[in-house]
């Protein structure tokens, strides 16, 4: 397992930017065949949810619980972080939103940047030996990829007014 890292600049302010990532269930709408559910309540420290992937009746389930949490004030970034606990995924996602510095548009304090770095594979060794690494890299980035432009673009339609719904 090797970290990922993908980042997207974003028109939508770091509070509105913050306020669609912690809604983290929806994170795995890109993921194909995936659903994810959470915690009742507001995300903190020891807040859980699950990613479910079904095929028919086979389902994996993507365990994870909330090990750190950081809200973004006063132009400080936010940050979060991310620990799998499931049988079978082990890994950690690290999730950064912050003022863009060079602003989204070339203006200065305009919009907001998302930094994910992710790190995912098998729990168990012989699993993990099954999947190379180059492979198993590039899927993770691949689906990285979908839910950071999915969390981008919905910040940004909630920042432009109403999100249909």
């Amino acid at each position: 397992m090797t970290a990922v890292e993908e980042r997207a600049r974003c028109t939508a302010p770091v509070a509105v930017l913050w306020e669609v990532l912690m809604d983290l269930p929806a994170t795995t709408e890109q993921v194909p065949l995936t659903t994810g559910t959470g915690d009742p309540g507001p995300v903190r420290l020891g807040w859980s949810f699950t990613a479910r992937t079904s095929l028919g009746p086979l389902h994996l389930d993507d365990e994870m619980v909330v090990t750190g949490l950081t809200p973004p004030s006063d132009g400080s970034p936010g940050r979060v972080r991310i620990l799998k606990t499931g049988r079978l995924l082990a890994g950690w996602a690290e999730i950064e939103v912050r003022p863009d510095d060079e602003g989204s548009d070339g203006r200065d304090g305009d919009g907001s940047l998302l930094v994910w770095r992710e790190e995912v594979g098998p729990r168990a060794a012989p699993l993990a030996a099954l999947t190379p690494g180059p492979l198993q890299d590039r899927s993770t980035r691949e689906l990285l990829r979908r839910m950071v432009a999915d969390v981008v673009a919905r910040a940004e339609q909630r920042a432009d007014g109403p999100v249909p719904g």
